[in-house]
């Protein structure tokens, strides 16, 4: 099994686990030790840029990004987990934590970058779902699940 196949099947478990349990920490082992989590994609009460197209032609390709929160034993991004689900396209975003029990206090940027490929069937709508985390003093500073949705018009 290559790395690059344990790390999709761990995020694919992990996210389970976060849509079925709402837990606030996901803990299985990205390589090369530590965990993964969810991206945060609010922090306080700022939310994560996400850069997608308003409209593209059927059939071309097209990039997301999402610039999510990390810091301190979270610096890196994971794989993200496509997968279709009831018409939409869901991107399931997850960060690299060390594993350390002391981390620096810092806030960094995380860029998440997911290249699509539009239906080429006709005119129509894309939805988007992004999945990830939020964490603010109305969850107690904890991780929460949380859903950002875009609409792709495609032509």
């Amino acid at each position: 099994m290559t790395t690059h196949h344990r790390r999709a099947v761990a995020a694919r478990a992990a996210l389970a686990a976060v849509g079925a349990a709402a837990c606030t920490e996901v803990t299985a082992t990205p390589r090369g030790g530590g965990r993964l989590e969810p991206a945060l994609l609010r922090l306080g009460t700022q939310d994560a840029p996400v850069a997608a197209p308003d409209t593209v032609r059927a059939g071309a390709t097209f990039t997301v990004a999402v610039a999510t929160f990390g810091g301190g034993c979270v610096r890196e991004p994971l794989a993200p987990v496509l997968r279709a689900m009831d018409g939409a396209t869901e991107i399931a975003l997850f960060n690299h934590h060390t594993g350390a029990s002391a981390c620096t206090d810092d806030l960094r940027t995380i860029e998440h970058r997911v290249t699509l490929q539009a239906p080429e069937a006709g005119a129509g709508r894309l939805v988007l779902r992004i999945v990830g985390g939020a964490r603010s003093a109305e969850s107690g500073w904890q991780t929460v699940p949380l859903t950002v949705t875009r609409t792709v018009v495609v032509r």
